[in-house]
């Protein structure tokens, strides 16, 4: 690979000017449904936790 194309390439891909976005960020979609779908998980893990350690909790007082 000749130098000049060195310099283009970051990371395997065509670098950006430091005032343009990439272009993938036009084709990506909002995260607002993933940042829900992350609450909803951690709160059934943490519900999931919660009746692990109550069922061991009981399992020791007998």
């Amino acid at each position: 690979m000749e130098d000049k194309d060195k310099e283009h390439i970051v990371n395997g891909t065509e670098s950006v000017a430091s005032n343009e976005a990439p272009p993938i960020l036009d084709k990506e979609k909002d995260d607002v449904p993933a940042a829900n779908n992350l609450k909803r998980t951690m709160i059934i893990a943490i519900v999931v936790l919660l009746l692990v350690y109550f069922i061991y909790e009981l399992m020791l007082k007998k």
